[in-house]
């Protein structure tokens, strides 16, 4: 009888240990781990109102949102998130989120009596990377310097917008007037001929100098003048 009770004693016990260890190595993980694990999504680079979607699909929450400006990436998408894109985490979690406000904005400087090349360091300097040059001729402004920029100076755009300067490439075609007093007419027209300049008048009046030399030019001679300008020349008659 004591046998039989003994042997009943020892197989409650094994069988005790043996349910015990079933529950440690099966049941005890599960009842430890949270009720269930999610993977977080990765939502970098997408609009915010995408984002919000898939994080809540994914049965996380949207925790506190933050924007800050970035060149790189589009107005109203995610540059951050935390936790990390592929990370497991209980059910529930906050997901926090850096979304960009797009380009910085910055004032355009002045551009007033300053020449082109100052004018692209300063402007790289603030971080513009879309700039126009356009050489336009000008009689007032000095070879290089710039005329205009468009948008105007001391107003306000993104780095990434386009900006157009005009340059002045001073007068196109120009060069000094050559002296063309104390030749012969044929000489002087063909003076006149070869710098692609046009003969608007000749005038005659009497002069000690011989018959047919010009005695007077206008423009005068070190003058600056461009193709396509008039020249009136004034020509001896003799006495």
């Amino acid at each position: 009888m004591i046998k039989k009770i003994l042997l009943l004693v020892i197989i409650f016990f094994v069988g005790f240990f043996i349910g015990f260890a079933v529950i440690g190595l099966f049941f005890m993980p599960m009842l430890s781990r949270p009720a269930r694990d999610v993977k977080v999504p990765n939502v970098i680079g997408l609009r915010f109102s995408v984002a919000e979607t898939i994080i809540k699909n994914s049965g996380l929450v949207i925790g506190s949102i933050d924007s800050t400006f970035d060149a790189s990436v589009p107005i109203g998408c995610v540059i951050k998130q935390k936790p990390q894109p592929e990370k497991y985490v209980k059910t529930g979690r906050r997901v926090y989120l850096l979304v960009s406000k797009g380009p910085p904005r910055v004032r355009i400087p002045s551009a007033e009596n300053t020449y082109l090349d100052k004018y692209l360091e300063v402007l790289r300097r603030l971080g513009f990377q879309n700039i126009s040059v356009e050489t336009l001729s000008s009689y007032e402004i000095p070879e290089g310097k710039i005329i205009s920029v468009n948008p105007e100076p001391y107003s306000e755009c993104q780095i990434t917008d386009l900006l157009k300067i005009y340059v002045s490439g001073g007068i196109q075609g120009a060069f000094i007037m050559p002296r063309l007093i104390g030749l012969k007419i044929d000489e002087a027209i063909n003076i006149i001929i070869t710098n692609n300049l046009i003969l608007q008048e000749i005038i005659e009046l009497p002069s000690e100098e011989g018959p047919g030399i010009v005695i007077i030019q206008y423009p005068e001679e070190g003058m600056r003048v461009r193709t396509g300008d008039q020249v009136i020349l004034t020509v001896s008659k003799g006495r």
